[in-house]
C-alpha cells in the first residue's frame, strides 16, 4: 500500500507546480495590460521601444526547447533515482510520462525550427 503514494504524491506535485506557473504567468500579462491601459489613458504614446520592454513572453520557438530540456531532465533525473534506490521498475513507471513529454517538446522545437 505504501508504494501507491509515490506516483500519487509526484503526480499532485507536478499538478501543482503547472498550476501555480500559469497563475504567475497571467498574473504577469494582467500587470503588463494595466500597464498599458494606464498609459494610455494617461495620453502618453506608445513607442515600439516601451512595447517591446514591456512584452514578457518569450518566442514560443525557444520556449518549447527549454520545456522540452526541463521536462525530459526531470525524468531522467527520475529514473536515476530508481537505479540509485534500487527501485527502478517504480521509479521509471514514473519516470516514462515526463520522459515522452519532454520529447513531444523538443519534437515540436524542431518542427517549428525547420519551418522558419
Amino acid at each position: 500500500m505504501d508504494g501507491i503514494y509515490v506516483p500519487i504524491v509526484g503526480s499532485i506535485c507536478l499538478a501543482v507546480i503547472f498550476i501555480v506557473f500559469s497563475y504567475l504567468s497571467s498574473r504577469t500579462q494582467a500587470e503588463v495590460h494595466k500597464t498599458i491601459r494606464a498609459t494610455l489613458e494617461a495620453g502618453t504614446v506608445l513607442t515600439p521601444d516601451l512595447v517591446e520592454k514591456l512584452n514578457t513572453r518569450s518566442s514560443a520557438h525557444m520556449v518549447d526547447f527549454r520545456r522540452g530540456i526541463i521536462i525530459t531532465s526531470i525524468g531522467l533525473s527520475t529514473a536515476a533515482a530508481g537505479v540509485i534506490t534500487g527501485a527502478v521498475m517504480e521509479f521509471a513507471t514514473i519516470a516514462v510520462f515526463p520522459i515522452f513529454m519532454g520529447i513531444g517538446f523538443l519534437l515540436v522545437w524542431k518542427m517549428n525550427k525547420s519551418n522558419n
